[in-house]
């Protein structure tokens, strides 16, 4: 499944910091356990492109992920 977008509007992550930041995140990598429709679950490789807002014990993504072939990472 080469070019599949898995659009999501919002992702919430725990993390440890009391800073503040909001940022572009378009150099973000994060693996997904996926499962489809029949209940098959596979384990991709995304790319991130969206906001990334960083709040005390939060992360918060809004934005897009995208499936990296990783067959092109053999080289």
């Amino acid at each position: 499944m080469q070019g599949m977008v898995i659009n999501m509007q919002f992702s919430m992550q725990m993390r440890l910091g009391i800073g503040l930041d909001i940022e572009n995140a378009t150099e973000t990598c994060y693996i997904v356990d996926s499962e489809d429709e029949e209940g098959t679950r596979r384990t991709i490789m995304t790319g991130f492109e969206g906001l990334a807002i960083s709040l005390p014990f939060f992360k918060i993504l809004v934005g897009e992920f995208h499936e990296i072939d990783v067959s092109l990472l053999d080289n």
